[in-house]
């Protein structure tokens, strides 16, 4: 914690630097905790640029049950492989539909993804999310 006021200000300094405005600080959007790592951040920055390339939200449910099983009937529903401890969950009891695969690169052509954002995300975060 005594180093959290000058990180922050720190992130939002390097952000208007770049002349990003971020329009949603609040403390309810700060991971203060161990338990999560940098995948959140990653998967916020796949959904922005699905949504850019759609210009529409990508899964847009109007609940939390609605917005989960939306985003299961896309990349696929939980197993025991893909997310171990899954359910244990307390609302992983609900029914969502069984998808057994990730559907997303249907969704969107494939050459223009590899070609705009691939090249960005591997080189800035090191990742290969196809």
């Amino acid at each position: 914690m005594e180093y959290m006021d000058s990180d922050l200000g720190a992130g939002v300094k390097y952000l208007h630097d770049n002349l990003v405005l971020h329009r949603d600080l609040k403390t309810s959007n700060l991971l203060l905790n161990r338990r999560e790592s940098s995948t959140v951040d990653m998967w916020s920055v796949g959904y922005i640029i699905a949504e850019l390339l759609l210009n529409q939200p990508l899964f847009n449910g109007d609940n939390e049950i609605k917005q989960i099983d939306k985003i299961f009937r896309m990349l696929g529903t939980p197993n025991a492989t893909s997310w171990p401890g899954f359910s244990e969950l307390p609302e992983a009891k609900a029914r969502f539909v069984k998808q057994p695969d990730n559907l997303l690169r249907k969704k969107f052509h494939a050459e223009y993804f590899a070609e705009y954002f691939m090249p960005t995300l591997e080189h800035t975060y090191g990742c290969n999310i196809i």
